[in-house]
């Protein structure tokens, strides 16, 4: 299949895959069907390919076919919206497959594919978002409609941040940690961030830069212990989920900060997905059947212990190089380790175990390691090239 090769057809079927929401909530029905037939087409092609360039799957891909095969009966037993779980759980699979075929022998490829389908879906959407909307809230808005055309403004955040990501990877390649380009994606995710108004993406996207900016290169940067830090968050989530422990602080967020102690009424949604999970403790409850605005709830929700336990696994299988002793001297291993640790943080208060953008950060930095061979190889092969020149 020499098309594998092909920059267009790269762009293509990342998008399929990338297709913005906004084709469905405004009613575009023949561009949105004709971009889902476009994705079930390069899914067979993907799938096809990679049973002929890998003799077996990879850890990664196989706990994530465990977890959603898992998924796929509590769905069925339960009722809930299998056609939306079909779309989902297919589109994340077929998607680690390229990744693993591309990152295999075309990494650069694979990186400026997905830099130029993030670069273009969320510029447009930016400038739309300001053609229609000008530069009101989303509260001022008379119709009730997503004020972000890839999708609400919550799962916008989706999109932002392994565009983020992304767009630090492609700085990377291009040996400029000021890239014209990434500049520009940089902005743009900033100011859509700042136009949807939602403070929990708002707050890690200017983590994430400031750590780009500030950090990274620097001495500082390989003193910050990043295991504790991902430590830190799991019990941040834990604690915030099961314990309350943000009562302990009343006088911080009430009388200072002026904000709701139950996370603008999130933590009523958390106990009604706890009950859920009480119904079906072992396989839960299904997906699509409710979202509960909690990364660990949703999870046990959804899949109950068992599927809590798989995704963790699938989560440490595809971490395990960037933590791993031998490679934490990697800056590109640290910064995914920072960006993991903000999207642990995020999922206190929206459910990012089931964003699709969460799936592309985690197959990133599943693959880190062969980018990093090949930036390797770069470089001998410009010294190589100085040393014929003397």
């Amino acid at each position: 299949m020499k098309f594998f090769n092909s920059y267009f057809f790269l762009i293509l079927a990342i998008f399929s895959f990338l297709k913005p929401s906004g084709f469905d909530i405004y009613n575009m029905h023949l561009i949105n069907s004709t971009i889902n037939f476009i994705r079930f087409f390069f899914a067979i092609l993907i799938f096809i390919k990679y049973l002929g360039t890998f003799h077996k799957l990879s850890v990664f891909l196989s706990l994530q076919l465990f977890f959603f095969f898992l998924l796929l009966i509590s769905t069925l037993i339960n009722n809930s919206k299998i056609e939306n779980f079909s779309i989902f759980s297919i589109s994340v699979i077929v998607f680690t497959m390229l990744v693993e075929i591309y990152a295999n022998r075309k990494f650069r490829l694979l990186i400026e594919a997905l830099f130029f389908n993030y670069f273009v879906i969320l510029s447009v959407n930016l400038l739309l978002m300001y053609y229609l909307h000008g530069f009101k809230s989303e509260e001022s808005l008379i119709e009730e409609k997503a004020i972000s055309f890839i999708s609400s403004d919550n799962l916008t955040a989706s999109y932002l941040f392994p565009a983020l990501c992304v767009s630090f990877l492609y700085s990377v390649l291009h040996k400029n940690k000021y890239n014209y380009y990434s500049m520009i994606l940089y902005a743009v995710v900033l100011l859509t961030a700042i136009k949807i108004w939602s403070a929990t993406s708002l707050v890690g996207i200017v983590l994430i830069l400031a750590y780009i900016f500030i950090f990274y290169g620097t001495p500082i940067e390989k003193t910050i212990k990043y295991a504790y830090l991902i430590i830190f968050a799991v019990f941040l989530i834990i604690g915030l989920t099961f314990f309350n422990i943000q009562n302990y602080f009343y006088f911080l967020i009430v009388d200072i900060l002026e904000k709701d102690i139950t996370m603008t009424g999130r933590t009523n949604i958390w106990q009604i997905g706890i009950n859920g999970f009480n119904e079906s403790p072992i396989i839960g409850m299904g997906y699509g059947a409710m979202i509960i605005d909690n990364g660990l709830i949703q999870l046990l929700f959804s899949g109950g212990v068992l599927g809590l336990c798989i995704y963790v696994m699938m989560f440490l299988t595809g971490t395990k190089k960037i933590f791993s002793p031998e490679h934490n001297h990697n800056s590109l291993n640290r910064f995914f380790s920072f960006v993991l640790f903000t999207t642990l943080i995020m999922s206190i208060s929206e459910s990012w175990f089931y964003f699709f953008g969460f799936f592309v950060i985690l197959n990133l930095a599943n693959n880190l390691d062969k980018l990093s061979h090949y930036l390797l190889w770069l470089q001998r092969r410009k010294n190589e090239k100085k040393i014929r020149l003397y």
